[in-house]
């Protein structure tokens, strides 16, 4: 595959509710792109098992409240009684690399993104399985009735969220396929077109 680009793009951010496959789809865009890499986001979290190589960079509460004072962070939330946080030193570096930085984002930090990126970013958005399909997957996550009913219910948001960005101008890409595969066929195929 020639993934040699002379555009300016230069980071793809991926949105979807939860149990659409934003984490997979990363994984496989990372996989199918020549030299791409994460967007590294910096968390308070414990590192978990399965955490790719450089999605995180992993620092203490005090390290993070540091860095937020010397207004080192482009976007920051926190969630969960943990952190997270995406350097704006890290979103410079990413935009003289000459391959693809790649980061799963909520729709809420869309706006900030575009604002600050124009074309040299790239937005994506997982559209939805039917919501049988979501509650399926979220159960067999081993997730609880409640949990399932604040992500169905989050899902609905953000699919909201999205379709007003998408009025409001900003260059939304629509992911969709029947499975993992034609997920990330479709997703190469639209960065190869985005102007």
């Amino acid at each position: 595959m020639n993934t040699s680009h002379k555009r300016a793009l230069r980071i793809i951010l991926i949105t979807g509710a939860s149990g659409v496959g934003k984490s997979v789809l990363t994984k496989g865009m990372l996989r199918s792109l020549t030299g791409a890499k994460f967007l590294t986001l910096v968390t308070t979290r414990s590192a978990r098992e399965g955490d790719p190589l450089g999605e995180y960079e992993y620092v203490t509460k005090r390290e993070f409240e540091a860095a937020l004072t010397r207004e080192e962070f482009f976007v920051h939330t926190r969630f969960s009684r943990n952190y997270y946080g995406m350097r704006k030193a890290t979103i410079k570096a990413a935009l003289k690399r000459k391959s693809f930085s790649i980061r799963p984002t909520t729709p809420g930090n869309i706006p900030l993104w575009w604002g600050h990126l124009g074309k040299q970013g790239a937005f994506l958005h997982i559209a939805p399985p039917p919501e049988l399909e979501i509650r399926r997957r979220l159960i067999t996550r081993g997730s609880s009735v409640r949990e399932i009913a604040r992500r169905i219910r989050e899902a609905r948001n953000w699919e909201k969220q999205i379709a007003g960005f998408i009025r409001d101008g900003i260059p939304i890409r629509i992911i969709t396929g029947r499975n993992r595969a034609a997920k990330l066929d479709n997703a190469l195929r639209i960065i190869r077109i985005v102007p």
